[in-house]
């Protein structure tokens, strides 16, 4: 892999993308790593599709393109064929936890749970379960008690990592495929999982002094 001599990082919260766009287009990359989300996303993949962006021979790797939130802001403006990856599907995982939370969320909501709204039910209860370990609410408590806790999350079993207590979390990776049309959402095919703790950096790496 020859890596791009110039990287562009467009501010939080840009309107504008078309200069890193076009600047792209301009290239003779094979590859485009995006790590644009949320919102800035969702105006970047539009205009994308305005400059003829996803008509390039580009493979194309968005970090968070498959939040649910994405995804149903795009509809089909999404296009088909290209990597996208989240930190939770909730068609990954085959469990009962996951089966039973997927299920409660379309009841309430009527769309499937993006990975936001699965890290938020997995933390309650990951604050839950180290409160009962604990005995208190004491902050320094319950860090301890997470050190080294495991948890039965949607996405998995999840572990909170001694040394820094980061939670081991699972990439997701697949390709965009066809629409949903109960969801309205693009699917995600050839989904692969990736083991994070074989993935994330190492306690020593990050520097962390938990």
């Amino acid at each position: 892999v020859n890596l791009m001599s110039e990287t562009n990082f467009p501010r939080f919260g840009a309107e504008d993308f078309t200069p890193f766009i076009d600047r792209v287009m301009d290239s003779d990359a094979d590859g485009v790593l995006i790590s644009v989300w949320g919102g800035d996303l969702v105006n970047f993949v539009r205009q994308a599709n305005n400059r003829g962006f996803f008509d390039k021979d580009f493979e194309l790797l968005f970090t968070v393109g498959a939040a649910t939130e994405v995804l149903s802001a795009l509809g089909d403006e999404m296009p088909e064929g290209v990597h996208l990856s989240t930190r939770y599907w909730y068609d990954a995982y085959d469990n009962a936890v996951n089966t039973h939370f997927v299920k409660a969320y379309i009841d309430a909501y009527g769309v499937p749970p993006s990975y936001n709204a699965e890290g938020a039910y997995a933390a309650i209860y990951a604050y839950k379960k180290a409160i009962e370990a604990a005995g208190n609410t004491d902050g320094a408590a319950i860090a301890k008690a997470l050190s080294g806790m495991s948890l039965d999350a949607p996405n998995g079993t999840i572990t909170f990592r001694k040394g820094d207590n980061q939670a081991m979390v699972s990439p997701n990776w697949g390709v965009s495929g066809p629409m949903n049309p109960e969801y309205g959402i693009r699917t995600l095919m050839d989904l692969q999982i990736f083991d994070g703790e074989e993935v994330a950096r190492s306690v020593e790496e990050t520097g962390c002094k938990l």
